[in-house]
């Protein structure tokens, strides 16, 4: 990314190569003496801030600072809007865990017992229970489960969640 020093546009490598489409750069690269000349410099990045992914975002400025004779892009830590926050949580949920990891998940939770109890009632959810290779997050069986044992969906994303680390 280049700058403009008179207008304090901001420039893509492509816009200045099209720029001087007349000059000829040796093997491509831009001559930053020539660009000099032409009050174009180089922008320099500021390191991208360390976040909390989960409650913030960063942000580019759509300018460069000035500072000691370098023109820089600076980036701001903003919090993210609740619907940010509930998007970037359901994208961290696995849509599908093992059956292992579900049960274990359902054991710590004291849940196991209660949901053995029942599957027994209900052959289609037995044989999910006993013979599914994954256990799928949207499963209309596992919904229904959960519904019966009063979980919520966000309750059941936890579970996701802590049960694939497992």
């Amino acid at each position: 990314m280049y700058i403009n020093k008179v207008t304090n546009e901001l420039i893509d490598d492509n816009n200045v190569v099209l720029m001087f489409a007349n000059v000829s750069f040796p093997n491509g690269v831009l001559d930053e003496a020539f660009l000099a000349k032409q009050n174009i410099v180089k922008v320099e990045y500021e390191a991208q801030p360390v976040i909390d992914d989960f409650t913030q975002k960063v942000e580019q400025d759509k300018v460069a600072t000035l500072e000691n004779g370098v023109y820089i892009i600076k980036y701001r830590v903003l919090p993210k809007t609740e619907v940010e926050i509930v998007e970037y949580r359901k994208s961290q949920v696995p849509q599908s865990i093992t059956p292992l990891q579900a049960k274990l998940q359902l054991l710590k939770l004291g849940l196991l017992d209660e949901v053995e109890a029942l599957v027994t009632g209900d052959r289609t959810a037995q044989l999910y229970w006993e013979y599914a290779s994954v256990v799928e997050r949207d499963n209309a069986v596992l919904l229904l489960m959960a519904n019966s044992i009063g979980l919520t969906s966000e309750q059941v994303d936890e579970m996701f969640m802590e049960a694939s680390k497992l």
